[in-house]
């Protein structure tokens, strides 16, 4: 399920409320949610299994966040541990009083900005729909307008907007 809708980014492209450009921006808007999700984790809650190797410390550290909620974490031998409530979700780091000493850990949680396209942070909604308002620009322009520039400028925007809920690693 996406986030936007045409309706969402029309108005950062001064269109109104008409059908008129609507499937050529309702086909970007996957692409785009897509490679926003890569660099800020699922827009959308959705629920991940992972196996973890055990580290030895008191850290286990998992690959999609923000966590929201952990279901179980169970060890190799079938030890299921105590969910201790914000182990430190949102980075995706769960913090146990003791180590995580066996081999691998199989982690049952959910990780997004939101339940509903409603809960997704506005910020981050608004630097989605400017990507897509972005991408729309530069494959739709007019010859002669100086398009180019306003897709670089919707970019930028979009970037500061996206700035807060990017993982480690993008810049």
């Amino acid at each position: 399920m996406a986030v936007l809708t045409a309706a969402d980014v029309k108005p950062h492209l001064n269109m109104g409320a008409s059908t008129v450009n609507n499937t050529e921006i309702e086909a970007l808007i996957p692409g785009v949610e897509a490679a926003v999700a890569q660099r800020v984790g699922p827009l959308l809650n959705t629920a991940q299994t992972v196996v973890v190797g055990g580290s030895g410390s008191t850290v286990l550290r998992l690959g999609v966040y923000p966590v929201t909620a952990v279901t179980s974490v169970t060890g190799k031998s079938g030890t299921v541990l105590t969910v201790i409530d914000d182990w430190g979700w949102p980075e995706g780091l769960l913090h146990s009083e003791s180590s995580f000493t066996e081999d691998f850990y199989t982690v049952v949680y959910t990780a997004g900005h939101g339940a509903t396209a409603g809960d997704v942070p506005a910020d981050l909604k608004l630097g989605v729909a400017l990507s897509v308002a972005a991408d729309w620009i530069a494959m739709y322009r007019r010859t002669g307008d100086d398009n180019g520039g306003a897709a670089a400028m919707f970019r930028r925007t979009a970037e500061m907007k996206l700035a807060p809920y990017l993982h480690h690693g993008f810049a």
